[in-house]
């Protein structure tokens, strides 16, 4: 090694050195991160009062179903070209403009609102926009991480901003259930406009990021085909992204039955649904705080054995209980199930993408990760219609349990993480 290369390794290494060693001390990526918490809030503020909505005026498990379809089918749709803008123009561009038009979106559903308009045809048609302006987002937003911290932190990074939906959900579950008995639907609406601000914001904190428009244009020429054929000649992908697909049936299955669930098994008000969301929420952020011990432990393929094994046994808990109390219990197990599961599956695909290819793959995990849940969202709603909420929560212990074969296949790659950029 030549005497410059000696010089440019120390340089590297120092720089390293000088990196926060945790990711909520870079300045960044708390920007980030707290504009996430604002707009998951509203999301699921958005959602569970949809939901709520939908049921009361429909009486029908099968169109908060449809409700769910109509919002993340956009992402299977667009999550490919949401994440070839990020790779063309970069994150930044890409998330002011999709939240700037989300926010036009929940202005318009607001007014409706106030104006007694919002029915189910105009609640399910400003899901399906709000589903397109998030699967444009999407891949963008997931793709920045790695530009925020260093490699080596990347399972922990990926943890902590999974807490951000984590709070989310709880924050979103709890605001909607005391905005609808104190205020009405209206107002939940309107709050839910105020959090597409957060991701705008924060992009103007942070700055530009990552290579040139210029660069990233040249990246885009000189790419070997697109992000599925890279998938394809990185196999451990392609059981990631399945993975991924099938851990999200408990928690569309659970959001979508919840109204169901509490009124025909807990045998309490509909507008208690969120409560239960945010039981799950609870398990989920619980399992988030302890992540980074547990992991330390165990590694990343015995928490995944772990994470499918605590879904089934949530769902089934759930499932066979008419106690308020064993079933949040229930929700709170599959949260943590969740919350172990995701971290690992992302930041392992983080690691085995070149940054080149980063947005592109990002928008693969998208699709796995919530654009499927279209399909889980109207199965679950279409189960528990035909045979009630307890045989559809019986069928996500199924999935759970059935899942555990494919993480069989991942143990070398979740064992020994890559390290650096995955190589064409």
């Amino acid at each position: 090694m030549t005497e410059t290369a000696h010089g440019d390794a120390s340089v590297e290494a120092a720089a390293t050195d000088a990196q926060p060693r945790h990711p909520l001390r870079n300045r960044r990526f708390v920007a980030y991160w707290l504009a996430g918490i604002v707009s998951n809030i509203g999301t699921w503020l958005q959602s569970v009062t949809a939901g709520v909505v939908i049921y009361e005026v429909t009486g029908s498990a099968l169109m908060v179903g449809v409700l769910g379809f109509a919002n993340f089918v956009p992402v299977f749709l667009l999550a490919l070209p949401g994440g070839y803008l990020a790779d063309r123009y970069g994150p930044r561009a890409v998330i002011i403009v999709a939240h700037a038009v989300a926010f036009v979106i929940g202005v318009v559903l607001t007014v409706l609102a106030c104006l007694g308009l919002a029915n189910a045809a105009v609640l399910i048609a400003t899901a399906a926009l709000f589903g397109i302006s998030y699967a444009i987002a999407k891949p963008a937003l997931s793709s920045m991480v790695p530009a925020l911290v260093p490699k080596d932190i990347l399972p922990k990074a990926t943890a902590v901003n999974t807490l951000q939906f984590t709070v989310g959900q709880i924050g979103g579950s709890l605001l909607s259930s005391a905005i609808l008995v104190t205020a009405g639907a209206p107002w939940a609406f309107g709050v839910n406009c105020v959090s597409f601000l957060g991701p705008i914001a924060a992009m103007i904190v942070i700055g530009p990021i990552g290579r040139s428009a210029k660069q990233r244009r040249q990246d885009l020429e000189d790419s070997d085909g697109g992000a599925l054929r890279l998938a394809r000649r990185t196999p451990p992908m392609i059981t990631l992204l399945l993975t991924v697909a099938l851990a999200n049936a408990a928690v569309e299955g659970l959001r979508t039955l919840s109204p169901a669930f509490v009124t025909l098994g807990l045998h309490i008000d509909v507008s208690h649904s969120g409560l239960l969301i945010a039981s799950y929420s609870g398990g989920s952020l619980a399992g988030l705080l302890i992540f980074g011990g547990v992991y330390a432990r165990i590694g990343g393929f015995r928490m995944l054995l772990c994470a499918f094994g605590l879904t089934a046994v949530g769902a089934v808990a759930l499932g066979t209980t008419t106690l308020v109390t064993v079933a949040a219990l229930g929700a709170g197990v599959i949260g943590i199930g969740f919350s172990f599961t995701i971290p690992v599956l992302n930041s392992t695909l983080l690691l085995l993408s070149p940054d080149e290819y980063r947005g592109r793959v990002m928008s693969l995990f998208a699709m796995a990760h919530l654009g499927v849940r279209p399909v889980w969202s109207l199965a679950a709603g279409a189960v528990t219609s035909a045979l009630g909420p307890r045989w559809a929560l019986g069928v996500l212990a199924i999935v759970s349990a059935v899942t555990l074969a494919g993480v069989l296949r991942l143990r070398d790659v979740t064992e020994h993480p890559p390290v650096g950029d995955a190589v064409s």
